[in-house]
């Protein structure tokens, strides 16, 4: 696993990562919210820094960190359940300093992939980041 940060000639390669992941994991969001729920991922990828993962020449998703805080992490589908994950979350905190993570509470996979790697719930939301109804969790590394 290794990491770089976002190359603009990669970001098209990203956003079609993150709609293929999305469509995968978030199947809670209704249809109407998509397009704020896009609209909100465009605008994080230029406020955050995003950094590109790869097993080892392919691009298999990206991160995105603000500080201490994971604010994203999504695999392409291809390479979910293949413990990628995991490798990838480990090279995060390793090279990062991660401390915080805010997870969908409906997101139930993501949910418990945190809480198996040393996360604990320390908070919750009731709206999520642009005040849609989709309960947040937020979360603090054990250290």
């Amino acid at each position: 696993m290794r990491y770089e940060y976002l190359e603009n000639k990669n970001r098209a390669k990203i956003i079609k990562i993150w709609h293929r992941s999305i469509k995968t994991t978030y199947d809670f969001i209704i249809d109407e919210d998509w397009i704020s729920v896009e609209r909100e991922f465009h605008r994080s990828l230029n406020i955050i820094d995003i950094v590109e993962l790869y097993n080892g020449e392919d691009l298999i998703g990206f991160a995105g960190i603000n500080n201490h805080m994971l604010e994203m992490l999504f695999l392409d589908p291809d390479y979910i359940g293949k413990g990628l994950g995991h490798a990838s979350l480990d090279m995060l905190l390793s090279n990062f300093n991660i401390i915080f993570i805010d997870v969908n509470e409906q997101n139930n996979k993501a949910k418990e992939f945190y809480l198996r790697n040393g996360f604990e719930i320390i908070n919750r939301s009731e709206l999520d980041r642009i005040n849609l109804e989709y309960p947040v969790l937020h979360l603090k590394r054990i250290i």
